[in-house]
């Protein structure tokens, strides 16, 4: 009896460390599944990351090739209008042509009389029309001197327009 007790206990044995062979076997193929799974995910996300990274790279190329050729078209549009009104009364005798001999005036000379030259009026300027010599307060003014001013007052101008 003894002998088969030993038998029974050793047999019981060997199937619980096959049992738990098993059950460890299922568990490292479970892990192995979690641990593919988790790597396929990551690759996932990275392949996700390329292509919004290669959108928003293609974006941004189309983006500064468009300012490129908004630049392109208006510095060819103020070529063609420099160029074409240059051009525009040659021949007829309105604008002087290149090997024209005529002096230009200059554009930025004082009247002489101890007043520096009027800047230029630029279009959009919001200091243009107050700074234009009609608004200095000469003789025929419309503009209003502080301190009752007439022709060549020496009232500094005020600062309103």
């Amino acid at each position: 009896m003894k002998s088969g007790l030993l038998h029974q206990i050793t047999v019981k044995r060997e199937l619980e460390d096959i049992e738990k062979a098993r059950a460890l076997e299922q568990e490292r193929a479970y892990l192995e599944h979690v641990r593919m799974e988790a790597e396929e995910q990551r690759l996932f996300q990275k392949m996700k990351q390329q292509i919004a990274k290669r959108d928003l790279m293609t974006a941004w190329d189309r983006d500064i090739k468009l300012k490129e050729i908004v630049k392109f078209k208006e510095t060819a549009g103020m070529r063609a209008n420099r160029q074409g009104s240059s051009r525009l009364g040659q021949g007829i005798g309105i604008v002087p042509g290149a090997g024209d001999e005529t002096p230009k005036a200059p554009t930025n000379v004082s009247l002489g009389i101890g007043l520096p030259p009027a800047p230029s009026a630029r279009a959009g300027s919001a200091r243009a029309g107050a700074m234009r010599g009609s608004a200095r307060g000469f003789a025929g003014s419309s503009r209003q001197l502080p301190g009752g001013g007439g022709a060549y007052a020496g009232a500094k101008l005020s600062s309103r327009s």
